[in-house]
């Protein structure tokens, strides 16, 4: 039975690639005119840890009453294990080794159409306050320079600043709160909610202060964690997320304010989930410096809401990040590009004989180590298919590849691997997994075929000196206003290489990135974020122009100061 289940699933996702590559117009719109749209991307958020999901502590009495009212989908999953490849999944409906940002310092091709395009293109304004669209990752994103005026206060303010200023304006917003990421540091209040007394820090196990580290990384092997760290950590982990709770409540009460509740679509999602001891550890690919595709890091919440408009609904078949964008689309009446990977699931929420259909397989990538990875970690990818009642990881190594197989149905917390005793359901998911690894490539040619690519700009033999940052500076958050800006000699119509070199031991990270001109703005971030750069410290840069051979500058060092003057 479960065989025929597989294959009835395989022929339709068959169905389903058929469809879209028939690039079919889009469904007329059910929305009023002059729509808002504000997503919000969380990281590291679970699913199972919000009462709306089934939670059994309160940790997010806001969200749940929106939910309540909007559309709740039950089983949404993470296209990946770490922040980048799942939020330009978001962003661009394509699977990640088709938009290809999984891997620290490459870009999205700018020949690739995001959401922040079809909505400049339907006469939104699409502001740049993110601080995630100032990272070389994301410098390919066409949207208008950072609007720095609204950076001040802590993180999150910006968004209730520029709501301030431009709230008769007809928009697109995307804002991705990051606080519910390691580490576990929720305020007093929020943490007494959940774990009344913290042992004092001489009585921290090591797993505890793993988690508090401003370092953000507990890599897999340096910490052991305990079975007495699990309720502490979960504590924590929920203080964070009430606190989200907390400024989603702000966002809303603003948006009540202003009379927008009714013409505004509110989307919560996040970039993928974190797991709590599940499995032993505490994290994801980028905290844990490994990766895992267990559903504990890859559910995540998906809720949209929209006073008097969406119908309130519980949509319970699997769904993934690449049906985000056509599905936000599609309600606000606005054409969806041709070939992207997900499905508008608008006619799930607004016709109930649309939610009883079978499941289409979700499918997951990720490299070892996320941001963290070196080009070592870089050579080891995980994969996964997902389909009701089964799952497949395969981790494809320089040496071999291995696989695991999860009966779902009676082991939903995945600790059995059953792949030899299955060699149907194996090679049925295994066939799925390929299949779809053949489709992202030919997708991706198509892309290239298309001609998109980084501009090079002229050539400029000479090497390049650095003018800032200099050799030895220390940057201080209140003298730079949360900005870095670097700046070299040489051609502004040139393409450039930046390398970095950060960090000491298991912090130690290292890479470089493709900027085009003699200058490259930084920030602005906030005082947590700039807090978070200084636990890296040191940090050595320098650049070259993007020939070969390279003509490097000379290394610059430079340091990050604490916000209690430190350095270190």
């Amino acid at each position: 039975m479960r065989l025929r289940r597989i294959i009835r699933t395989a022929a339709v996702i068959i169905f389903l690639t058929f469809v879209l590559l028939l690039n079919a117009p889009p469904l007329k719109s059910r929305a009023p005119t002059g729509v808002n749209v504000i997503l919000v991307t969380v990281d590291s958020l679970r699913a199972d840890h919000m009462g709306c999901y089934g939670y059994h502590k309160m940790t997010t009495p806001n969200i749940d009453a929106i939910a309540e009212k909007g559309a709740l989908f039950r089983r949404a999953y993470s296209q990946s294990a770490w922040t980048f490849p799942g939020l330009m999944s978001i962003l661009t409906s394509l699977q990640p080794p088709v938009h290809q940002v999984d891997q620290r310092g490459r870009t999205l091709d700018p020949n690739i159409k995001t959401i922040f395009d079809c909505f400049r293109e339907a006469g939104y304004a699409v502001p740049n306050i993110c601080f995630l669209l100032t990272l070389p990752e994301f410098s390919t994103i066409r949207v208008g320079p950072v609007e720095e005026k609204y950076f001040h206060g802590g993180d999150g303010e910006e968004i209730f600043h520029w709501l301030d200023e431009n709230r008769e304006s007809k928009f697109f917003l995307w804002y991705h709160y990051r606080e519910v990421h390691l580490p576990y540091k929720p305020k007093e209040g929020s943490r007494s909610m959940y774990f009344p007394i913290l042992p004092a820090d001489s009585e921290l196990s090591p797993g505890i202060k793993a988690v508090l580290s401003e370092t953000a990384v507990a890599p897999v092997g340096t910490v052991k964690f305990e079975e007495a760290d699990m309720p502490i950590i979960k504590g924590l982990y929920d203080a964070e997320v009430r606190e989200f709770d907390s400024f989603f409540a702000r966002l809303y009460a603003r948006l009540q304010k202003y009379g927008l509740l009714k013409k505004t679509l509110i989307v919560v999602t996040a970039d993928h989930g974190e797991e709590l001891m599940d499995h032993g550890f505490v994290g994801h690919a980028s905290t844990m410096h490994s990766a895992t595709l267990y559903d504990e890091v890859m559910r995540i919440p998906l809720i949209m809401s929209w006073s008097d408009y969406l119908p309130p609904c519980e949509i319970r078949e699997q769904i993934q990040q690449v049906d985000i964008m056509p599905t936000i689309l599609e309600i606000v009446g606005i054409p969806v590009p041709s070939g992207v990977q997900g499905r508008s699931l608008a006619p799930m929420i607004f016709d109930t004989r649309k939610r009883n259909e079978s499941s289409v397989p979700v499918f997951a990538e990720t490299i070892y180590g996320g941001f963290q990875a070196d080009e070592e970690m870089a050579k080891t990818r995980l994969r996964c298919v997902r389909t009701d009642a089964w799952k497949l990881i395969e981790t494809d190594t320089p040496e071999a590849k291995t696989f695991q197989l999860f009966d779902l149905l009676t082991d939903p917390k995945e600790i059995r691997n059953v792949f030899d005793e299955n060699t149907q359901t194996s090679a049925a998911l295994r066939t799925l997994l390929l299949e779809w690894r053949r489709e992202n490539m030919a997708r991706k040619g198509a892309i290239v075929d298309a001609g998109g690519t980084v501009p090079r700009g002229d050539s400029f033999p000479a090497c390049p000196q650095m003018l800032f940052p200099y050799d030895g500076v220390v940057l201080r958050y209140q003298e730079r206003n949360g900005t870095i800006r670097a700046s070299w000699v040489g051609s502004p119509n040139s393409s450039y290489v930046i390398e970095y070199d950060i960090g000491q031991g298991v912090h130690h990270l290292s890479g470089s990135f493709v900027t085009f001109g003699n200058e490259r703005i930084f920030g602005p971030y906030s005082r947590e974020i700039w807090s978070a750069l200084a636990a890296r410290n040191p940090w050595r840069i320098r650049v070259s122009p993007d020939t070969n051979p390279r003509c490097w500058s000379e290394w610059v060092q430079l340091e990050f100061e604490h916000e209690n003057g430190r350095t270190h």
